[in-house]
């Protein structure tokens, strides 16, 4: 997912699951003002990567469950939420 916006969901942003989208690529993206969670990675096989992407005035901004992976180039702006929720894990280099 490129240069988009993910914004006012009335729930969830985005769930990357197991069995459904189970890896996403977040680039240049905003998801933003969200009632619940901005984005969640939330099982076993579930993998996010964020790059260069801003999440803010979310409930939540990052949601990830047992066995879900979040991770960060550290170029991302996570600010401004009620709760940051979890924070992306780095990249390896």
């Amino acid at each position: 997912m490129t240069d988009s916006i993910v914004s006012s969901s009335f729930s969830n942003g985005i769930i990357v699951q197991s069995g459904n989208v189970n890896h996403l690529n977040i680039r240049n993206s905003k998801l933003l003002n969200n009632v619940c969670t901005a984005i969640q990675s939330i099982d076993p096989g579930s993998l996010v990567l964020l790059d260069d992407s801003t999440i803010t005035g979310n409930a939540t901004g990052v949601g990830v469950g047992s066995g879900g992976s979040m991770l960060s180039y550290k170029n991302n702006r996570l600010f401004g939420n009620n709760s940051d929720g979890h924070r992306p894990r780095p990249c390896p280099a």
